[in-house]
């Protein structure tokens, strides 16, 4: 059990997880940790559950919603499980524009834009690093990347420049080093942050290394809020505006705004 902190955010994980509603009070608690309970004039804005094991009752989430609280379940290797909360603003004009975003020039600068943030947010993070090779490649494929970006006309133009950035920058993050109390014991591939594709041929999905395996947790965590955040103001998670291709069951909007913060969850791994 954790929280709430200053945001009004508590997280529970483990097993025997229960959370269900007595005597008016939100109950929140866990097989060995005991419970939290919370009434209505808490600062409580968001529940996240982590695990499988546990129950979440249908009177929990009323009070949720309630409050205007969010509820995320997340799986141990942060996959999101299901997003529970209230919209506050529904509004059909918005979703018409962004369903049309891919062809028209709104698409074109949001893309643009979440891009741009995140070659800043790359110059950030390779600028903490070790001098080496690699890091200097990819600062330089960062530099040419910002200034191409800007000469993009198309969105098929801002991913090419987006994908071949990308590669040099997951290249020099591979050789940062992971620190362990035991190193000797362990094998020779987690001593390092390790290749952001999966020997498994799953793209970055099935990480083999721990490192890569803490930046998918991270970024499970993140795709919860961002979810939770595009409910909020009315627009819908699975509607992209064209930086990824339409694929059945993937929120492909979550993603593309993804690209703005991926930096700053990479600075939270390291």
């Amino acid at each position: 059990l954790y929280g709430p902190d200053r945001a009004g955010t508590v997280v529970v994980g483990g097993f025997g997880i229960g959370v269900h509603v007595s005597d008016g009070h939100l109950v929140v608690g866990t097989r060995d940790e005991g419970e939290l309970r919370f009434s209505r004039v808490d600062r409580f804005q968001r529940l996240v559950i982590v695990g499988t094991s546990g129950s979440l009752s249908l009177l929990a989430l009323w009070w949720c919603r309630e409050v205007d609280a969010n509820v995320m379940v997340v799986d141990p290797s942060g996959r999101v499980l299901t997003i529970a909360g209230p919209e506050s603003r529904n509004d059909s004009r918005l979703r018409r524009a962004q369903a049309t975003a891919p062809w028209t020039a709104a698409g074109l600068t949001l893309a643009r834009d979440l891009n741009q943030l995140k070659l800043q947010g790359y110059l950030k993070v390779l600028g903490r690093l070790k001098p080496s090779d690699t890091v200097s490649k990819a600062i330089e494929a960062t530099v040419r990347a910002t200034a191409a970006l800007k000469g993009a006309r198309t969105i098929a133009e801002v991913r090419k420049v987006e994908a071949d950035c990308g590669a040099a920058y997951h290249a020099a993050l591979a050789d940062v080093p992971m620190r362990w109390r035991d190193a000797d014991r362990l094998p020779h591939h987690w001593q390092h942050l390790g290749q952001r594709t999966s020997i498994f041929g799953q793209g970055a999905r099935s990480a083999t290394t721990p490192g890569q395996a803490l930046r998918n947790f991270i970024g499970g965590i993140a795709s919860a809020e961002i979810a939770v955040a595009c409910r909020t103001i009315g627009l819908d998670p699975g509607m992209g505006i064209g930086l990824h291709h339409d694929v059945r069951g993937r929120e492909s909007l979550v993603w593309e705004v993804m690209e703005a913060v991926r930096p700053t969850l990479d600075q939270l791994n390291l």
